[in-house]
């Protein structure tokens, strides 16, 4: 079986960073801009105030919202899809089946705290979204 690429390391870091870039559907240019429209648009749609007292927390909600296909970012849904993306992402051909069920499992949580994380180091404020 091989061996799947760490997900700290820089590599695997900057490869998920660019596809979560092309997955954003906007004409927007600036990577900042990108993911403040998606963010925005999170807020918006999903973050009211009843999903904030029933998920507390930003990732949860966020995966929550992930999980319910968005317009402004094309992610999988299917378990084929997101198989195929973890694939590609971390640079193998197959995954075991256990492999794969975790990875389906945890995907949309895996992207939302990774978004998050780039929010961050972009700079852009959160603070409206707690």
């Amino acid at each position: 079986m091989e061996k799947l690429l760490n997900t700290n390391t820089n590599f695997y870091k900057a490869r998920l960073r660019n596809y979560l870039l092309t997955r954003i559907q906007s004409e927007v240019s600036s990577n900042k801009q990108k993911l403040f429209l998606v963010l925005n648009a999170f807020d918006v749609e999903y973050n009211n105030e009843n999903a904030k007292k029933r998920t507390p927390n930003l990732q949860d909600r966020l995966q929550g919202w992930l999980n319910c296909a968005p317009y402004i970012i094309n992610l999988p849904v299917y378990y084929k899809d997101i198989i195929a993306d973890c694939a590609w992402l971390h640079k193998v051909k197959t995954m075991s089946g256990s492999m794969q069920v975790t990875m389906c499992n945890n995907y949309h949580r895996h992207i939302a705290f990774h978004l998050l994380k780039y929010a961050k180091e972009l700079n852009i404020n959160l603070t409206k979204l707690y």
